[in-house]
Parts: C-alpha cells; sequence; structure tokens
C-alpha cells in the first residue's frame, strides 16, 4: 500500500535538477511543517555538505550481494552505501537551533542508485535528529536517481513494531505559501552580580536564563485583541486571504514569574552588571493553526527560546 506525502513544489525542482546532474548520489535533512493543518508535510531537501578536503557524505561500496539463489528470478541485486553518520548528525544539531517555530526536521533522506535503498534505511534511521526524543526513531525517504521515484519509511517509536517502507507519491502543491509568518519582540532586563570566581559566573547566567525562559513558557501571547492561549479561533480568521505580510505578536510574561537572578551587588561580588536588550520570535504556521498553536510556536522557536542557546 502506498501512501501520500503532502510537499512543497520546490523539492520537485530540486530532485530533477539532480537528476540532470551527473552527481546523483546525496544525503540531507527533510525540513517539514508541523500543526494542526500541516500534518505530513514536506517542505525542503537540506543536503549535508561535505567539508573542504573530506571525504564526500556518502558514498558507493564497491560490494553488492545477491538472492539466495542467483538462477531464482526473486534474487536482487543491493548496492552497499556508507554514510558519514557523524556529520549528518552535525548537520542535524546545527539546522535545529536555527529553525522558527513551527518547522522541524522530520527525518533524512537519501538520493541515489534505488539497490542501495536497504542499506540507506538502515544507516539514516540511526540519525539521532533530537537528544530529547529518547529511543524515536527518525522518518526516512529514499528517492531513486533514475527516474525520480520514492520510498518512504514513517518515524515510530522503538517501542513499536517499525513499519517496513512503502511506496510513496510526493503531492506537489504550493505549501509555503500555507504557511504564515507570526513575530514578536520579549524585552529582557536584569541585572546580575559580577563575580571573580568565573563558575559563579557562569552558575548566575544559567540562572537567569532558565527563569526568564519560564517567563517566556508561561506568558500570554495577543494578536491584536485576542489571547491566543484562550481563544478557538484559527489563523486564517485574522489574516486576509492575499496578505502576505508578517503578523505582529505581543508577547508578556506571566506577572507570578518574576526573575530572582538580578540581585543587587553583595560583599562577594565586584558589583553588578545590566543586562538588557530584546528577544525577537519567529514562527512559520499554517494559516489553519489554531491560535493557542501559534503561541506555542512562536515561544518555541529559536528567538525566545533562551535555553537551546546555552
Amino acid at each position: 500500500m502506498s501512501r501520500q506525502l503532502q510537499t512543497d513544489r520546490r523539492v520537485k525542482d530540486h530532485i530533477e535538477g539532480k537528476l540532470k546532474t551527473t552527481q546523483h548520489l546525496e544525503v540531507g535533512l527533510l525540513l517539514g511543517a508541523v500543526g494542526q493543518g500541516a500534518k505530513e508535510t514536506l517542505l525542503q531537501l537540506v543536503p549535508t555538505p561535505t567539508e573542504e578536503g573530506q571525504q564526500p557524505v556518502v558514498t558507493l561500496t564497491s560490494a553488492s550481494t545477491q538472492g539466495a539463489s542467483s538462477k531464482s528470478k526473486s534474487s536482487k541485486a543491493q548496492t552497499g552505501i556508507k554514510v558519514d553518520n557523524a556529520s549528518l548528525n552535525l548537520h542535524a544539531s546545527l539546522v535545529i537551533n536555527l529553525l522558527p517555530g513551527g518547522l522541524a526536521l522530520i527525518g533524512a533522506y537519501f538520493l541515489g542508485p534505488a539497490a542501495a535503498n536497504d542499506q540507506a534505511f538502515l544507516e539514516l534511521s540511526r540519525l539521532k535528529l533530537n537528544p530529547d526524543a529518547g529511543a524515536f526513531w527518525t522518518a526516512v525517504l529514499c528517492i531513486d536517481s533514475s527516474s525520480g521515484k520514492a520510498i518512504y519509511q514513517a518515524a515510530s517509536a522503538s517501542a513499536r513494531p517499525r513499519q517496513s517502507p512503502v511506496p510513496c507519491e510526493l503531492k506537489y502543491g504550493p505549501m509555503l505559501e500555507n504557511l504564515q509568518s507570526v513575530t514578536c519582540r520579549y524585552p529582557l532586563q536584569s541585572q546580575l552580580p559580577v563575580h571573580c570566581n568565573g563558575k559563579q559566573m557562569i552558575s548566575q547566567i544559567k540562572r537567569l536564563v532558565a527563569e526568564e525562559s519560564n517567563r517566556i513558557s508561561s506568558g500570554l501571547v495577543f494578536l491584536g485583541r485576542e489571547c491566543c492561549q484562550n481563544s478557538n479561533k484559527g489563523l486564517h480568521e485574522l489574516v486576509p486571504a492575499a496578505s502576505q505580510t508578517s503578523l505582529e505578536a505581543i508577547l508578556l510574561s506571566s506577572p507570578s514569574c518574576c526573575a530572582t537572578a538580578g540581585t543587587t551587588a553583595s560583599e562577594e561580588s565586584a558589583g553588578c552588571l545590566a543586562v538588557q536588550g530584546a528577544l525577537h520570535g519567529l514562527a512559520f504556521c499554517h494559516k489553519r493553526a489554531s491560535l493557542p498553536e501559534v503561541a506555542n510556536c512562536l515561544k518555541g522557536g529559536p528567538g525566545c527560546c533562551l535555553c537551546s542557546a546555552w
């Protein structure tokens, strides 16, 4: 049984461009959208770059295997591949911290000969997209470099039987046009005691980061007069159908969560360091997303997620 994967039309351009060249071997990351109205949506293929002077991230091995009986019609020639998982994991860790809210790495892909698909699924399923995901497997997409046909293996928890790869139809459309950008600006102002002891200073900074992150997490997001957390409206009800402009939200921190890291100077400190600035949050949400989802995506983006930077 085959399945459909909603895919942005720019992915088609990338695949067709690769098929027209002699460089038919590529691995990378699958960038998708998350949230209501954006399930199973593939937005972009992000190739993992090869560092200058280093071996390619993926190479074909010379060995190939046959079935138990070479005379059997069911025997299937296989091609081996070697994937530099260290480079792939490093690439994933860097991209994750740069993604705006609402977008996520949903898996990895391999573009190459179909005979290498089995080995590609085995290699790429080991990719750790997020250390906090525990035992979750990543989704894997294999694209035949001759025909452009795709096979997909969905992500699943290790506690469940992993589904076998199935033929996948990439249903192309204007997926990026269905996303609405939302921004916010969160002022940050505090004081830190300056300690001669470096460990104490780092501890104070981490404490400030944790407390400001808690304030953001418990804060309220407003779009116009709508409090997103308490609204049952969808984002499309606030945005004109033809609008291409970004929405600006207001993020108010909860008054019940006041930062305590900003204390005055004591006898053990050499003075106080004023910390003042602003965090700029950015999220891309599906136009059919609910306003509570918009709030979660906005606060989970890199601009407002202080902990990810530390």
